[in-house]
């Protein structure tokens, strides 16, 4: 259970304190008898009907541990979005190895996702595009990579045909080479490099036009 949150086995206690926090949210902390303090959201704390000297039974202090659960979640879920887009996968898996639990993580996602915070469209277009700008990935491996977090597979294949042309690709293996020119590499061996990345037989072959000796064969 993640450290920020605390609770107690003990039932039939009081809420002491209620506390305004703001994180990913504006919502509550609430303090009870017993030292144990939960986050739980506006809408929450409405629906629950809770206050200071509210008691706690064993009912509310379940729903209260998973609410806080939820906010603790969700804050999480806004700490790495934070740093760059994340596709639901990801973050699903980010989430879970925070140790939360696969139903309130599936809660979390399922708001944020309908609220577009999450998007896997988004994220898929941001991702295709600063990695065409590197210049190191062919169609395919661009796609295997998207697959590999979570994408759907229209969703890769109708922003690889939007944002990842064959001008591109064949753009990107030039560069390749080039690159590789630079570095003495054999041809042979920079053909089978660029076949084994997934670029097609015809963009490779056209840039390395045929010696002499293939003309006369």
């Amino acid at each position: 259970m993640p450290e920020e949150d605390s609770s107690s086995q003990n039932v039939n206690l009081r809420i002491d304190a209620v506390d305004s926090y703001r994180a990913s949210g504006d919502g509550f902390k609430i303090k009870l008898s017993d030292g144990s303090f939960f986050y739980v959201s506006y809408a929450f704390y409405r629906e629950a009907r809770l206050g200071c000297g509210i008691d706690v039974d064993e009912e509310l202090l379940v729903r209260l541990e998973n609410e806080s659960q939820r906010q603790l979640c969700r804050q999480k879920a806004f700490d790495f979005l934070s740093l760059r887009e994340h596709s639901v996968f990801e973050l699903s898996q980010k989430l879970k190895h925070k140790r939360f639990s696969t139903e309130i993580v599936r809660s979390v996602l399922s708001e944020l996702t309908e609220k577009r915070v999450v998007d896997d469209e988004r994220f898929a277009q941001l991702y295709i595009e600063s990695h065409v700008r590197r210049g190191k990935e062919s169609r395919t491996e661009m796609a295997a990579k998207l697959a590999g977090k979570g994408v759907a597979s229209e969703t890769i294949r109708s922003l690889i045909n939007r944002f990842y042309d064959v001008e591109t690709e064949e753009k990107i293996a030039a560069a390749l080479v080039q690159k590789a020119a630079g570095s003495g590499k054999p041809t042979d061996k920079v053909k089978e490099s660029l076949l084994r990345k997934g670029f097609p037989f015809r963009v490779v072959k056209a840039l390395f036009p045929a010696s002499a000796d293939d003309k006369e064969e």
